[in-house]
């Protein structure tokens, strides 16, 4: 080896000595976090509740629908009882123990899961059924087609209504958000603007509804979610938009935030949100609420299509359940 090329090897074990080589972490963000898929149960559901350490989940069937309750822990699930209804059960909630079941044959139905066995604890018939359900303290909130029900749920045995709104269109989504109730009404054809409501509830007998004012027209929506004083809607082109709303009459747009692939759901708590689809689920950051982003995304098998954020994990069916953690990566 001549001595030009032995300088040369020198030289270049002495650059290459002075670089300082770093392999990319798979969980290196600029954002400091990232999801770590936990498992996945045999747990079957279209719909749950998450309420401390318990889970209830809602297999919804046309001859008959089941509520399983179990108790759920970031590495088991352990189930605990069932509630079979004959029928349909669209939606429910659960509250302490008692779960509020949204029947489109008949209205609301109370049932008791303190126990070893559930049981029909109150009921009250409502025209035209129920198809959706909220929950805010002594209250019940339905939705039954084209109809908005207040229910006083204070004593569970006997529930009454209180008041109820109708509509010349179909109801397809709706809010509660302390005293206000948000409504978005079904389009009559596609591609058309939607009606988009916005009820004062405060007085519980005599429901108003708020003319508020909009420069934009809301496009076709498949959801939407409030959290404070920020909606965000999810398009039929798969964008989701938001619109700050002042409590008064001005609901005023913001940014919005285009996906490549379809999102099936839409879930938005606090400052974080969830947007789902086939293969996917996308992280949001609402820190800023009028600009939207994502902050992570995570790739799985099956097909999103109801999930929700508690603490530092994520629950999402698919339609068996997945536990994700949103986890800090290490400084």
């Amino acid at each position: 080896m001549n001595k030009r090329l032995k300088r040369l090897i020198f030289i270049f074990f002495i650059f290459i000595a002075c670089i300082k080589f770093e392999f990319e972490s798979p969980y290196e963000d600029a954002n400091g976090i990232y999801l770590q898929w936990l498992g996945i149960y045999p747990i079957a559901a279209d719909k749950f509740v998450i309420t401390d350490r318990f889970g209830y989940f809602l297999d919804i069937g046309y001859s008959a629908s089941k509520i399983e309750k179990y108790t759920i822990s970031i590495d088991s699930c352990h189930y605990m009882c069932r509630y079979i209804r004959n029928g349909t059960v669209n939606d429910f909630k659960v509250e302490n123990e008692y779960g509020f079941l949204a029947i489109p044959s008949f209205g609301l139905e109370i049932i008791n899961f303190q126990g070893e066995t559930p049981f029909l604890y109150g009921e009250l018939s409502l025209p035209g059924g129920a198809q959706l359900i909220e929950i805010s303290g002594d209250y019940a909130y339905i939705i039954g087609d084209s109809t908005f029900y207040i229910i006083d749920i204070t004593n569970k045995k006997e529930p009454k209504k209180l008041s109820e709104i109708k509509f010349a269109k179909k109801i397809q989504d709706f809010e509660i958000e302390g005293d206000f109730a948000f409504i978005l009404l079904e389009a009559i054809l596609p591609n058309l603007a939607v009606d988009f409501l916005i009820l004062n509830i405060g007085n519980k007998n005599s429901p108003e509804i708020i003319t508020h004012s909009c420069k934009d027209e809301i496009l076709p929506v498949k959801m939407f979610a409030v959290s404070d004083d920020y909606i965000y809607f999810l398009s039929e082109m798969n964008t989701l938009f938001n619109y700050k709303w002042d409590s008064e009459i001005n609901l005023l747009v913001g940014a919005s935030l285009s996906f490549p692939n379809a999102a099936n759901y839409l879930f938005v708590k606090g400052k974080q949100g969830l947007l789902m689809g086939n293969g996917f689920l996308h992280l949001l950051n609402l820190t800023y609420p009028e600009t939207p982003c994502v902050c992570e995304t995570i790739s799985l098998q099956g097909n999103f299509t109801y999930g929700m954020i508690d603490k530092n994990y994520i629950y999402v069916l698919s339609p068996y359940l997945n536990i994700i953690e949103i986890k800090e990566i290490p400084k």
